[in-house]
């Protein structure tokens, strides 16, 4: 599995990461959208204040939910219960760099790096 993600990250990091999703990721209480759909979204609010889950907004929303699908198809079947920890912790590392900059290969690499810390970070604690 590491092996994998090491691969995803290379791609991601010699800028050859162009994978889009239609869909956008919802999922282990992560949710990324647009500014347009999270204007939209009538959910929105009771997901994200009454639920508490963990909302990313950018305009390279396509682009992350690729990336997060991607991420899933490698590590979901062995994340167990804990997957709503790295899927938040995620959540939170993208939008603490969304704060700073609106680049998207700065966001793709924090997120694939942040994915390899906390799947390092489960291996030394099974």
């Amino acid at each position: 599995m590491m092996e994998k993600l090491n691969a995803i990250r290379d791609r991601v990091n010699n800028g050859k990461f162009n994978d889009t999703s239609e869909k956008l990721w919802y999922g282990a209480d992560l949710l990324v959208r647009n500014q347009e759909a999270a204007r939209t979204d009538k959910n929105l609010q009771t997901f994200v204040g009454f639920y508490g889950k963990t909302l990313v907004v950018t305009e390279h929303a396509h682009e992350l939910s690729a990336l997060l699908k991607q991420i899933s198809d490698v590590s979901c079947e062995s994340l167990g219960e804990g997957k709503y920890w790295f899927y938040t912790s995620i959540g939170d590392a993208a939008n603490d760099y969304i704060r700073h900059s609106n680049d998207k290969d700065g966001l793709l690499k924090t997120v694939i790096d942040k994915a390899i810390t906390l799947r390092q970070e489960m291996r030394r604690l099974e």
